[in-house]
């Protein structure tokens, strides 16, 4: 190691070589980062990043609040990375592992992970910014490798983001992507999909139809691309777009009446009466018209499942009067009063996919050029929850 080269660096290939070479043995404590920066006349931040490095390579084991410690070896003279674990990663999601397909996404990562040699911390931001960013901070502070993001939305904790990609932490964001943030991302075609499951729907004779999302257009580009897909689809087929016939952006309104109201679109609490009512209004604009809409395109299969609840409730058939479309295919979606048609997304994938990105940036085998984003293809679950309003003679032709 040339004197020229960082301290950082000099102290870690310091340590490293003496406990490949068996001098500092398994269960060794080394160390505290305070003790090294007063032997090397340099400051924590220093020896922090050489500790750092000695975890990543996996040459160092942490305990909280005990220290670091000499990692196991093989044997003597050969570098630990090749026959211990490599490193924890973290992944940061915003709801419960029990809600919809967020359990297949822990397994792809799981899976990808383990067999490069990695474990997988898995921590939920309950839907809380500021307990994703005291998230990040975790991660970033107590020695995980890589971190995979499921972003709340894609306009909180930037600033704190953007820090940790100029100290080159690896970082993968998944279902979302962060326009002007450096780093890779994996999501389905959230445009191609909800333009599939419109074009669906035209085909089947329907010419009203709406689109319902909790969430507005500016909170995240999963609604912005569904809802774009939905337009695109209108363009295409000649068919008008019809302001009366979207709700978009209405969690603000239903917190502004109750704001422990929201926790019954994420399924945490049963549904009650004022989200009742709500959705039965938006039913009422939607249907109580000369030009009824007669199907809903929603931007996930939680917004489906309320709407047809309330719609079944308020003696609405689905689907002769109102077809809905969902998206995601959680599990519920199938066992509903009418088994819900909806928009596969392959969640398995999408976690494996980003542990596939993360451990080439930890390892340096990953490139920088090319797209930034992996867009993964989705598909129709046909069920019975959109009904077919084409003449009889059409419904015949090949």
């Amino acid at each position: 190691m040339s004197k020229r080269s960082p301290m950082y660096l000099q102290i870690f290939e310091e340590y490293r070589a003496r406990i490949i070479s068996g001098e500092l043995k398994q269960n060794d404590r080394l160390p505290s980062e305070a003790e090294l920066a007063e032997t090397y006349g340099v400051s924590r931040i220093t020896t922090k990043r050489a500790m750092e490095e000695l975890f990543r390579a996996g040459l160092i084991y942490r305990r909280q609040g005990s220290g670091s410690f000499v990692a196991r070896m093989a044997s003597k003279g050969q570098d630990p990375a090749a026959s211990r674990c490599q490193g924890v990663c973290g992944l940061c999601i915003p709801f419960d592992t029990s809600l919809g397909r967020s359990v297949d996404m822990i397994r792809g990562t799981s899976d990808y992970l383990r067999r490069k040699g990695y474990l997988l911390s898995v921590q939920i931001s309950e839907f809380d910014a500021n307990k994703e960013r005291e998230i990040l901070r975790d991660f970033s502070e107590h020695g995980v490798v890589g971190l995979i993001l499921y972003p709340l939305f894609d306009k909180v904790n930037l600033d704190m983001l953007y820090e940790l990609t100029l100290e080159n932490f690896p970082i993968v964001t998944v279902d979302k992507y962060i326009d002007g943030l450096p780093v890779r991302s994996v999501v389905t075609d959230n445009f191609g999909g909800a333009k599939t499951a419109t074009e669906y729907l035209i085909e089947r004779g329907h010419r009203h139809i709406g689109f319902l999302s909790d969430l507005a257009l500016g909170d995240s580009p999963t609604v912005r691309d569904r809802f774009f897909g939905f337009c695109k689809a209108h363009r295409e087929h000649g068919l008008p777009l019809v302001n009366d016939n979207y709700r978009i952006g209405f969690v603000r309104e239903i917190e502004a009446l109750d704001p422990s109201a929201i926790d019954v679109l994420r399924f945490k609490k049963p549904l009650n009466a004022l989200v009742s009512d709500y959705f039965k209004s938006i039913l009422s604009g939607l249907l109580d018209r000369p030009d009824p809409v007669t199907a809903v395109v929603c931007l996930n299969d939680y917004i489906a499942i309320v709407l047809m609840k309330c719609a079944l409730d308020a003696g609405i058939r689905v689907p002769d009067q109102l077809s809905i479309m969902g998206y995601d295919n959680i599990e519920l979606s199938q066992h509903l009063e009418v088994p819900m048609t909806t928009v596969e997304q392959d969640f398995y994938q999408i976690g494996y996919d980003a542990a596939r990105q993360l451990v080439r940036q930890i390892t340096g085998s990953g490139t920088t050029k090319g797209d930034s984003i992996t867009t993964l293809p989705v598909h129709i679950v046909e069920r019975e929850s959109v009904s077919d309003r084409r003449p009889e003679a059409d419904r015949r032709a090949p």
